[in-house]
């Protein structure tokens, strides 16, 4: 449910794979302490989530999606958002929890792994969510590259890379009709029983 000042930046743009996330979100942050969405696009989230008072702050590295959310939110008001225009693996500060919809499984497995470890060095719990992709096996890697538009568009070991650096992870799973999407999406909440990782 999207309030009036949401659909003043936003309109009707909250897909059902959207409430879906929230939730997931809600369930699992605490409004106080320090969140940050990794890869942010248009904000959406970000907005929402801000508007329900949490203390979040995001991170994007294209400029465009950085630029038109940075006046969305200040036009807003939103100003203790703090949105920063950089590579996440440049980024050092910590948080309690950093989340990221959509954006490992376009890593190769080399940067995926990195972007992991990263994530567990800088939060005590993460939420990653990536659609579950269903690869043809007939396309060889060219052909499936190409197709998805990306260095490599599976996330076949995505869990147990998870486990490499966080001790609890718990998966679920969101199939396509529920969201209304062709595919379903896969959902890890990963957590550091205390603290951060060393």
């Amino acid at each position: 449910m999207t309030s009036n000042l949401y659909r003043q930046y936003y309109g009707d743009f909250f897909p059902p794979a959207s409430q879906h996330i929230l939730n997931l979100l809600q369930r699992n942050l605490t409004k106080e302490k320090p969140v940050l969405e990794l890869g942010f696009g248009c904000g959406h989230l970000l907005f929402s989530l801000a508007e329900r008072g949490y203390s979040v702050s995001g991170i994007e590295i294209r400029r465009k999606a950085f630029e038109e959310t940075q006046r969305k939110f200040a036009e807003a008001g939103f100003h203790d958002v703090r949105l920063f225009h950089s590579d996440f693996m440049d980024h050092n500060k910590e948080y309690d929890c950093i989340y990221t919809t959509g954006l490992l499984q376009c890593l190769d497995a080399g940067e995926r792994l990195a972007m992991i470890e990263a994530i567990s060095k800088r939060c005590r719990k993460a939420i990653i969510i990536v659609p579950e992709i269903k690869v043809d096996r007939n396309l060889n890697s060219r052909e499936l590259r190409a197709v998805a538009g990306c260095p490599e568009y599976r996330t076949g070991n995505l869990g147990m890379e998870l486990y490499r650096f966080f001790p609890y992870v718990r998966m679920g799973r969101w199939n396509g009709e529920i969201l209304e999407l062709p595919d379903a999406f896969l959902y890890y909440v990963c957590v550091h029983l205390s603290g951060l990782a060393s």
